[in-house]
């Protein structure tokens, strides 16, 4: 299980995010929740995805010193073939899914969501992982999600926040940013002005739009 940890620091190195959360990720805490799903797999035969190897993709590729945008997001791809770690990318869905249906709520040409992250676009997800059945792990994944705010807190305190699904709308007590909005995430989807939104932060603030 140590071995899983440490592999998983690894892999946060690059993009920063190991130094702005060492504490937590060295932590009993963390270790405790890599145990937990290990025994849901071993233990209770309970298959879950993405898997660890991915889960943190979402991280690895958006660096804590580039983020522009956040996501919060009650959602999270449950394909045991798809999942990749990023929970809004739409690899594998059908397009009349609900998530489909939000990307293109936001999308002004046909771009995958992949492009956005690599933009500075950072998707936090309740929970990482989710059991193939549909069902998350959003206990589980609560004290890294609170490690994630804090974190964008104190590195980009005026950030623009979209808060995607009613159960995200929680946290936003926790945000110290003026910019937040909520989100339902239901079909038709209603906010269709989410990624406009977002630009006109960037543009008051002098900094690169994402490309939708």
């Amino acid at each position: 299980m140590q071995e899983i940890v440490k592999k998983i620091n690894e892999k946060l190195k690059s993009s920063g995010w190991y130094d702005e959360l060492r504490i937590f990720l060295e932590s009993s805490d963390f270790s405790d929740i890599i145990a937990e799903l290990k025994k849901k797999v071993d233990v209770d035969k309970q298959r879950f995805c993405p898997g660890l190897g991915s889960a943190f993709r979402f991280l690895e590729e958006v660096p804590v010193n580039e983020i522009k945008a956040v996501l919060l997001v009650d959602y999270a791809n449950n394909s045991i073939d798809y999942a990749s770690g990023v929970a809004i990318s739409t690899k594998g869905l059908n397009s009349d899914t609900l998530i489909a249906q939000f990307i293109r709520s936001g999308a002004d040409k046909n771009t995958s969501p992949d492009k956005w992250v690599q933009q500075g676009l950072l998707v936090i997800p309740l929970s990482l992982t989710s059991r193939i059945d549909g069902k998350a792990h959003k206990k589980l994944w609560t004290p890294l999600v609170m490690r994630l705010i804090e974190t964008v807190n104190k590195k980009h305190p005026h950030i623009p926040w979209v808060l995607v699904g009613n159960e995200t709308w929680k946290y936003e007590e926790d945000l110290i940013s003026n910019h937040v909005r909520r989100m339902e995430l239901k079909i038709p989807i209603e906010d269709k002005e989410w990624s406009k939104w977002i630009n006109s932060i960037l543009i008051s603030q002098k900094k690169t739009e994402i490309n939708w």
